[in-house]
């Protein structure tokens, strides 16, 4: 926010961000509040001095603190992958060498969900020439029907095709080529015609797997421990 902390703690919530998306801030501040939901904001930007940009996505979870009802919030510089996305609504000719170099997977595909454009880095990323992924569906090629803890990921890619709007934010299991599983925490912007019917779905994704991975190995970890502590409660209870 480039603000000390004095600042921050100074500062409503809402003036941390630009005057643009201040009522989006305050209705996901009302959600959480009256409706007592854990809602994200998909982008929203950064009241920043100066010419500096910056847009984040927000993603929240009411805890207790301190006896206290409070809400933690994590902000996830998205500024990158958001240009991209307006970069390729603006002018995709403009600027498509520059999405060719991004270190960002782009994608765009059709109502059905079929492939209809990848950037070079996708095509890297999960193995695939981009002639291979045109015109096929997501669950043919980078996409498991089902994820290793069962998730029903054919289900879901049904209902973003129904609803797009629900899954603006979404992370999910994704397979290379070869078998490998990865995961990719996407950003997908529904694009519609004049008649308002859904025409195109453009998306960004960033490897996420690291992440996973070690969120998974913790839990292992956690749940080992429980188990240890349970048994020696049981052996000195």
């Amino acid at each position: 926010f480039e603000r000390s902390s004095t600042e921050i703690r100074q500062s409503s919530i809402h003036e941390l961000f630009h005057e643009a998306d201040r009522d989006t801030v305050r209705g996901w501040y009302r959600a959480i509040n009256d409706l007592h939901r854990d809602p994200s904001i998909p982008a929203v930007k950064i009241d920043l001095p100066g010419d500096t940009e910056r847009w984040v996505e927000i993603r929240s979870t009411t805890i207790t603190w301190q006896s206290n009802p409070a809400i933690l919030c994590f902000l996830i510089d998205i500024s990158e992958s958001y240009r991209m996305e307006r970069a390729l609504m603006e002018s995709e000719k403009q600027y498509r060498d520059l999405v060719q170099l991004m270190n960002v997977i782009i994608m765009k595909a059709d109502s059905d969900f079929n492939f209809t454009f990848m950037n070079r880095f996708g095509q890297e990323f999960f193995g695939y020439e981009e002639e291979e992924l045109i015109g096929k569906s997501i669950l043919e090629t980078i996409t498991p029907r089902k994820d290793e803890d069962g998730r029903d990921l054919a289900g879901m890619v049904d209902r973003m095709i129904k609803d797009p709007t629900d899954f603006t934010v979404n992370e999910n299991e994704n397979v290379h080529r070869d078998g490998r599983k990865m995961w990719v925490g996407w950003r997908n912007k529904p694009i519609y015609d004049h008649t308002g019917k859904l025409v195109e779905i453009i998306s960004t994704g960033i490897d996420i797997t690291d992440r996973v991975l070690a969120e998974k190995d913790v839990k292992k970890k956690t749940t080992a421990l429980q188990e240890k502590v349970k048994e020696l409660n049981c052996l000195y209870g």
